[in-house]
């Protein structure tokens, strides 16, 4: 299931993300280094200084794991890790654990931090192995970690969600990864992964982890994180207005509409308008991604049929169910349209394994956009500056 918050705002997700040799540079190294944005630590551990043949590997449900170090995807100059492998069972995780010899040492830290691209059709999951100058063990979740596009993964970087327990230094010992399907994975295909850069990093440099929960306010409600809105005067009002839907605000004598006329079964159908009348996508060619035996059936594929199977407006929440069909193939799922204090929640859900992905779309209508930091999701916005976006 997938939910797509729309805060007052047109928003356009930039991951421009392409595989190494006939690529661009930007599309092979993180664009933060390619721009020289970010300078190489001096006192980072990099993979190209460590013999990888000492370093063993245990699995399970997996085949054909092999660690060595690769110039396909380099950060600055040097080759990196590349562990390859594949996983044999989709209904199971992958597990592939990595013991270090000799350990890698950190001194005195907030965070460790290490650079990490793919996999491109699963998700790998890590956990650090620690062990203190005084003996003590710890065992710490990772976050972030690399990107992916289009089925293609893209450089990222992780981090210890803790400090390490017990005296510095810390002695890393064992990375454990789990490696967890997506949509349009297949059983047995290889598939890599990349990292290199282990470094410290204290928190001011970190970027929003996932333990996020515990320093940030809770949600307001179980069903989101949007912050509750303060205005007692607010008011709500979900109608049918002939063939539209429309998800209307008012708050004082500022008004906001969600439009949305199912005719396509892709986000194209919803559109914003301000108390001035002016209307503009955000998300444009947005929706649900599949492929169905080899046909890709898109928000944007040209020759799709769309079947509208069910509309239902009840309690102010309108629930579609879609089918969207390219030649004998065919997808099927579900969207649901509900308006939350000024925000307007999408949840897309739907059984069909076929699905990979639902993706925000694009703006229109929206001049003057400009590229600002997102915040809680962690990738870059196309923003119109006039309005504001959020996810």
């Amino acid at each position: 299931m997938h939910k797509l918050f729309i805060l007052t705002l047109p928003l356009m997700m930039v991951c421009i993300c392409l595989s190494a040799e006939d690529k661009p540079l930007w599309m092979t190294k993180p664009v933060e280094i390619t721009e020289n944005k970010i300078k190489r630590r001096p006192d980072s551990i990099r993979m190209n200084d460590q013999d990888l043949t000492k370093w063993s590997l245990q699995t399970q449900n997996v085949s054909g794991a092999r660690l060595e170090l690769s110039g396909d995807y380099q950060l600055w100059e040097d080759r990196v890790a590349k562990l390859s492998f594949a996983v044999n069972d989709l209904d199971f995780p992958g597990q592939i654990d990595i013991s270090l010899d000799p350990p890698l040492v950190f001194p005195e830290n907030d965070f460790i931090e290490f650079w990490v691209n793919g996999p491109a059709l699963f998700h790998g999951f890590f956990v650090a192995d620690f062990t203190s100058a005084d003996n003590i063990s710890s065992r710490i979740e990772i976050v972030g970690g690399g990107h992916q596009w289009h089925r293609l993964s893209f450089w990222g970087t992780a981090l210890t969600a803790k400090r390490p327990s017990g005296k510095p230094p810390w002695k890393l010992n064992k990375l454990e990864i789990t490696i967890k399907p997506v949509p349009g994975a297949e059983a047995g295909r290889p598939q890599t992964i990349y990292f290199d850069e282990f470094a410290i990093a204290k928190k001011y440099l970190a970027q929003l982890p996932l333990h996020w929960r515990k320093h940030y306010p809770r949600p307001t409600t179980p069903d989101t994180i949007l912050p509750a809105v303060k205005n007692p005067d607010i008011s709500r009002q979900v109608r049918k207005n002939a063939e539209c839907y429309e998800f209307t605000y008012r708050d004082g004598d500022k008004q906001l509409s969600y439009l949305y006329t199912p005719r396509t079964g892709t986000l194209s159908d919803l559109a914003i308008r301000l108390d001035n009348g002016t209307e503009f996508q955000v998300t444009g060619n947005g929706g649900v991604v599949a492929d169905v035996n080899g046909v890709s059936i898109k928000p944007d594929t040209p020759g799709v049929k769309a079947e509208l199977l069910n509309c239902d407006l009840r309690d102010d929440v309108l629930t579609t169910v879609w089918r969207r069909s390219s030649g004998n193939q065919s997808v099927t799922y579900a969207m649901a349209f509900e308006l939350k204090q000024k925000s307007l929640i999408i949840t897309a859900s739907s059984t069909d394994r076929t699905i990979e992905r639902f993706e925000f779309g694009i703006t229109e209508n929206t001049p003057s956009a400009k590229l600002v930091p997102s915040g809680i999701t962690g990738g870059p916005f196309l923003m119109s500056c006039r309005q504001t976006a959020y996810l």
